[in-house]
């Protein structure tokens, strides 16, 4: 029986150390490397991991420093919180343990993985999908849809009617602009750098009807033309939205309402800031210049 390395993660309110299965390697491994964790599997090591559900900063760091090859985030058995997530995740970069393994430490698994030695071969020969739309460059931010209370919320905030332009800047599935349009009968532009997202909103928008008051746009954010907008809408990070500031003052007509999901502006007081069950919305408006 093989001897597991101790691990301690510090400051964790919810940990469970487990040690995933392992399996004997009955084919040689490929010589193409295709994950760390099938690797070790294949290879018949133990791989250790911590099951946490406490996102906290001081946490992050903990796991940072700790000596764990892999941490498997729990996103099952409490609130699933991506804003919480999304700070939690960069926060457990330290750079000298970097340095020290030459390597990123430690590996996140939002799931435990118990792969068969046969299955490598498969998975490493399957081929890639020929009418998949890859982006110009990677995303900014993963995808994750807005609530539609969330969406209702956003679009009631920023009091939008028929004559406004709402643009949502990285629209995702397209559902903000739909909803303005269908809603409330005003027009709307979605960007989105991911071609995939576009195709999808498209879509969504011929299903709803409202495909002759809504476009969809395959375009870096912070490269498109924003000028016509009345309202615009974002879902981003508090560093993104601090990035695209000046472009939205820029760009703005004076009296534009800006609203942003989960992430405030820095120093730019909002003029309003709802909570819609758990999440916040904030609404800023271009001042005259």
């Amino acid at each position: 029986m093989k001897r597991l390395a101790p691990l301690l993660l510090a400051g964790c309110s919810a940990l469970v150390a487990c040690a995933a299965a392992t399996v004997a390697a009955e084919q040689p491994l490929p010589s193409v490397r295709l994950n760390r964790a099938i690797e070790l599997l294949a290879q018949n090591k133990p791989i250790f991991g911590l099951i946490s559900t406490n996102r906290s900063m001081e946490n992050a760091r903990a796991v940072a420093a700790s000596d764990a090859d892999f941490v498997i985030i729990d996103m099952e058995h409490g609130a699933l919180d991506f804003e919480r997530l999304q700070m939690f995740l960069p926060g457990m970069t330290n750079k000298a343990e970097i340095a020290r393994k030459s390597s990123l430490q430690p590996n996140i698994l939002t799931f435990s993985l118990n792969v068969p030695a046969w299955s490598i071969e498969p998975l490493r020969a399957a081929p890639a999908p020929t009418n998949q739309q890859t982006p110009s460059r990677l995303p900014d931010v993963i995808y994750v849809a807005t609530p539609a209370d969330v969406v209702d919320a956003m679009l009631k905030v920023a009091n939008v009617k028929a004559t406004d332009v709402v643009y949502d800047l990285g629209c995702g599935d397209g559902r903000i602009v739909i909803t303005a349009a269908k809603e409330y009968g005003a027009r709307g532009v979605g960007f989105d750098i991911d071609p995939q997202r576009i195709k999808e909103a498209t879509a969504n928008a011929q299903q709803a009807g409202v495909a002759d008051r809504v476009r969809f746009v395959e375009a870096d954010l912070f490269e498109a033309n924003i000028s016509e907008a009345s309202v615009v809408t974002v879902y981003l990070l508090s560093s993104l939205n601090l990035k695209l500031r000046p472009k939205l003052m820029r760009e703005l007509k004076p009296g534009t309402r800006v609203v942003s999901h989960a992430f405030d502006m820095g120093d730019w007081k909002p003029e309003r800031e709802l909570n819609v069950k758990g999440r916040r919305v904030f609404l800023w408006t271009i001042p005259k210049q």
